[in-house]
């Protein structure tokens, strides 16, 4: 019973806390603004000030000393209300611009700028994935704050708010004890297909979809200073949703060879001993925050952006994914490209296509090198920006699940059979009709982009003179890779 009542009012602040976080809608509820908050008021008041209060209070918590210290409830205890208050600030916030009750139909929404349900819907997913990295940082807390179980003990239920039964987060759930490179936090009723069709309850029976890729590399920004001095798992999700620029990917590896070593860990394998509960706790603690802060730098700066730009995420990923095909045949790969001379050229004509695929992603999206010389008008509907996702959506889907699979197998095996020349053949042909059908869909919407006072304008912008040479190219891929699929010799024949 000692161990039950150790850090009363601690524990009472992070079952409060943790209650706040997993019944949002009665937090809306309780909070209701509809309509009435600006996006502005999110990204540049709620949403900082919700990361340096969880810098703070990890800070605060980090230099005590749980093992032969008291806790100092009466000065921590301030810190947990605040944070619970801004939290419960931010997703009312949410909600109120996500579920606004004179919202027009996604078909009409063009001229509503920041509350287009393209934007708001995926500021509402955002929040939702928010509020399950705090969850688990919340774990955490509870756990360092309760303290460890007495090992003379085993049957003292271990809970990390107290041993009472209550039924606060259920249907969440996280990894226990995670693997640093694959602590993520799951959410069953995440999980299937979701549509979205207006204005319904938040956390209940809405669904919000969409093609969204808001994966990052989810820089630091203002918290940098404060990660840097503490060790920091790589997010999970970095790899899944590579949608960044080169600067941010070269800022984060710069940032990543600076990061200290972890001086605590090897001092104590140096001396011969195991490092403690408490240490490994708050080594959990420092990245569960690590996580939470980073992804609400990548919310602040995705609320910035404009629809373009959000466009631009989906296809950076997609990037990402022929790269990964791509990786297979290039470099040092051991399985590489076989040596037969027929599958050879099949494989490279294969290559080439992958390639010119990506070129298109790249030139529709890469602002790192230079400033793309046409945009999307303003009065583009959220019907319309998620018809832009879903036509230019399978080139890469076909190349990852169909195309790289099938030329990945015949250079493996090193031969090829007259089935696997025909599904080659339909999927080029397949390629070459989706690209057709997004190069004329892209027609219809990219416009030139105005040129700002003081910067000289370059020669104007138009569709088929800056794509054409692409298309060219495209469709010359998929010839050959045709034709050198039909001349691939089956050796049973």
């Amino acid at each position: 019973m000692a161990t039950t009542e150790r850090n009363f009012f601690i524990r009472m602040a992070l079952r409060h806390l943790m209650y706040s976080a997993s019944h949002a809608q009665s937090v809306y509820d309780m909070n209701r603004d509809v309509g009435l908050t600006s996006l502005l008021a999110i990204h540049s008041r709620l949403l900082p000030l919700f990361r340096d209060l969880i810098i703070k209070l990890v800070s605060s918590l980090e230099v005590l000393d749980f093992e032969n210290e008291p806790i100092p409830e009466l000065s921590l205890f301030p810190k947990f209300a605040e944070l619970q208050h801004t939290m419960e600030q931010a997703v009312s916030a949410v909600v109120s611009v996500a579920l606004r009750p004179d919202q027009p139909d996604i078909e009409v929404d063009g001229n509503c700028k920041d509350f287009k349900i393209f934007r708001t819907s995926r500021l509402l997913e955002d929040i939702r994935e928010l509020q399950d990295l705090n969850w688990a940082l919340f774990e955490v807390l509870s756990e360092l704050i309760q303290g460890p179980a007495p090992i003379d003990d085993p049957d003292t239920e271990q809970n990390p708010v107290d041993n009472q039964d209550q039924d606060i987060g259920a249907g969440w759930r996280v990894i226990d004890d995670p693997d640093p490179d694959q602590v993520w936090v799951t959410n069953p009723n995440r999980l299937g297909n979701q549509e979205w069709v207006g204005n319904q309850d938040w956390f209940g029976n809405q669904d919000w979809g969409g093609v969204q890729d808001w994966g990052d590399n989810q820089d630091g920004g203002a918290n940098r200073d404060w990660a840097d001095n503490h060790d920091r798992w790589e997010d999970p999700d970095q790899e899944r949703n590579p949608g960044n620029d080169n600067a941010n990917a070269e800022q984060a590896n710069a940032d990543a060879e600076q990061v200290p070593e972890d001086t605590d860990a090897q001092n104590a394998e140096s001396s011969g001993k195991e490092e403690s509960w408490t240490s490994k706790k708050k080594r959990e603690m420092i990245s569960r925050a690590t996580l939470s802060t980073n992804f609400i730098d990548a919310m602040i700066r995705r609320c910035k952006q404009s629809d373009f730009a959000l466009l631009h995420e989906t296809w950076q990923a997609a990037i990402g994914d022929i790269d990964h095909a791509l990786s297979f045949f290039c470099g040092k790969s051991p399985d590489g490209i076989s040596r037969r001379d027929d599958i050879a050229r099949l494989t490279r004509s294969a290559i080439a296509l992958m390639k010119v695929t990506r070129v298109f992603y790249s030139r529709l999206s890469n602002t790192s090198t230079h400033l793309l010389p046409f945009t999307l008008p303003h009065d583009v509907s959220s019907d319309e920006l998620e018809l832009m996702l879903w036509k230019t959506a399978p080139l890469a889907r076909i190349i990852d699940d169909e195309l790289f699979v099938l030329i990945r197998e015949i250079n493996c095996v090193n031969t090829i059979t007259i089935w696997q020349q025909s599904i080659i053949t339909q999927i080029v042909r397949e390629m070459h009709k989706e690209f057709t059908v997004a190069w004329t869909f892209l027609k219809r919407y990219l416009v030139p982009l105005t040129p700002k006072a003081g910067h000289p304008s370059s020669a104007p912008f138009v569709f088929d003179d800056h794509f054409q040479d692409l298309k060219d190219q495209f469709y010359l891929a998929c010839d050959n890779t045709i034709e050198f699929a039909d001349k691939v010799e089956d050796p049973e024949f």
